[in-house]
């Protein structure tokens, strides 16, 4: 009996052994957690503001008629993500006509029927229409100054585009597209006459 005792107790030094001195010679690494994705929180009230994920807020002086946003030309693009956020910009050239904003993506990627960036059309002293699924529409006045604001979440590593430009006046679309339809009419009427004439 005592010797089955002795060989097992010798059998459970020797296993423990092995196991200290395998895992001592093997390297372990242990992946270390990915940082979380950098995002953003924009928001315009009182003054513009950013917070970022840990909380930090960053202000700018005063509402968005003193804030010194940068000057967006019509037409436009701009691209920004969460490390360098876009939080509204000036319109110039948007003197008087109808345009269309386009922001991409505006949609909660894991919802994609909820908006978590809009983009805000004002003026110096209110705002004026907001976007629906990243689309905003909206008729300019001469001599009125217009700003796009942008409210709510910059995900990170998500690239995001806001773009602007003039929509076509509907009488100057038939225009062009009456342009087209003679300018074809007219393609196909030669086409027609040498075909003739080379039968002929």
């Amino acid at each position: 009996m005592r010797k089955s005792y002795a060989s097992l107790l010798a059998r459970c030094v020797a296993v423990a052994l092995f196991v200290v001195s395998a895992s001592a010679g093997a390297s372990v690494s242990v992946a270390a957690d990915p940082p979380p994705p950098v995002s953003a929180f924009i928001g315009w009230g009182e003054s513009i503001c950013l917070v970022d994920v840990s909380g930090q807020q960053t202000c700018f002086d005063g509402p968005w008629v003193g804030a010194h946003l940068p000057d967006l030309g019509v037409p436009g693009t701009v691209a920004f993500n969460a490390t360098d956020p876009f939080v509204g910009a000036h319109l110039v050239n948007a003197q008087q006509g109808s345009f269309s904003v386009l922001l991409t993506p505006s949609f909660d990627l894991t919802n994609p029927s909820r908006d978590e960036l809009q983009v805000s059309l004002a003026n110096n002293q209110a705002i004026l229409a907001t976007s629906q699924h990243g689309r905003l529409e909206f008729t300019t006045n001469p001599g009125t100054n217009y700003f796009l604001l942008l409210d709510g979440t910059v995900r990170g590593a998500t690239a995001y585009s806001l773009s602007i430009s003039p929509v076509p006046e509907p009488a100057s679309g038939a225009l062009i597209a009456a342009g087209l339809a003679l300018v074809a009419y007219r393609t196909r009427q030669r086409s027609c006459r040498q075909g003739n004439t080379e039968t002929g």
